[in-house]
């Protein structure tokens, strides 16, 4: 039996993972998140206009609890278009761009770590001569190669953000099959006959699968953030698509007397960003026998 399903259930028989209940920290990190989902997914049920539409006679309207209008929940922009349904569809745009990147990442980069680990021959060296070259470039500098090359828009700003993140799982699955590959019963499955196959799906990627769950919770919101950065630059998603990082560009100019156009899609920023961290680091120090306490 592997690692991880001999620690899959505690001795009462009960779901691990039932014990979040008793960390507030690791709690408040999985309501946030799972606020933020629940509002992309009912999205057209929550938000009270379409995101898209103008009304340039209520352009830079206040807040509910400035105008006492129910009209615009959290204003509206120098378009005229509501703030709140463009935070609530902005969710949809951030969890899909970071949920298809690291998707992307983790696929490309445990591929190239299982083979480079478990095979070598030549190919550990260069896959760790690759991801040297890499991690010694700012990663600013390879997203703005290149979206320069593909151009600006959602679907290259995912490639470019998972250009650049399998190399973080390749090195974390490439030293973990490293330490794993030599344990007593994956050699005694390769002696019985098993193929490499069959060897690495049954047996070295159950071991290795807590850390690839942990490397993707944390993840996932820095390249939300990083996302949200490129299309504050306008590189990423372009408009008129409700994306946080164009709502907190747009309402600069008017920051002012204005604060909530780019305040308030900060704000969602910091919730999904700062709930997937919470959360990423409670299952870390969960997952990691050598961090639990």
């Amino acid at each position: 039996m592997s690692t991880v399903a001999a620690v899959a259930r505690p001795a009462s028989g009960r779901p691990r993972l039932w014990i979040i209940r008793r960390n507030a920290t690791g709690l408040a990190g999985l309501v946030l998140v799972v606020g933020v989902v629940v509002a992309a997914v009912f999205a057209p049920v929550i938000a009270p206009h379409n995101p898209v539409d103008q009304d340039i006679m209520n352009r830079l309207a206040p807040p509910v609890w400035d105008s006492h209008d129910w009209s615009w929940i959290l204003g509206t922009d120098a378009l005229g278009r509501d703030v709140l349904s463009r935070i609530v569809y902005g969710a949809r745009v951030s969890l899909f761009i970071g949920m298809t990147v690291v998707a992307i990442s983790a696929t490309v980069g445990v591929t190239l770590g299982l083979a480079a680990g478990y095979y070598g021959r030549g190919l550990d060296m260069a896959l760790m001569r690759l991801t040297d070259v890499q991690l010694a470039m700012p990663t600013t500098v390879l997203y703005l190669a290149v979206i320069a090359v593909l151009g600006p828009g959602l679907r290259n700003l995912i490639l470019a953000l998972g250009f650049t993140g399998w190399v973080e799982y390749a090195r974390l699955v490439y030293g973990q099959v490293l330490a794993t590959k030599h344990r007593q019963f994956i050699e005694a499955a390769g002696a019985l006959g098993a193929s490499d196959r069959r060897v690495i799906m049954k047996h070295v990627v159950p071991n290795i699968v807590s850390s690839i769950i942990i490397m993707s919770s944390l993840q996932l919101g820095r390249k939300i953030l990083e996302a949200a950065g490129l299309s504050f630059l306008g590189l990423g998603v372009q408009p008129p698509t409700p994306d946080w990082g164009i709502m907190v560009s747009e309402g600069l100019d008017s920051l002012e007397r204005a604060w909530w156009v780019s305040t308030l899609p900060g704000l969602a920023i910091l919730v999904l960003v700062l709930g997937t961290n919470i959360f990423g680091d409670w299952l870390r120090d969960y997952l990691d026998p050598q961090m639990r306490r």
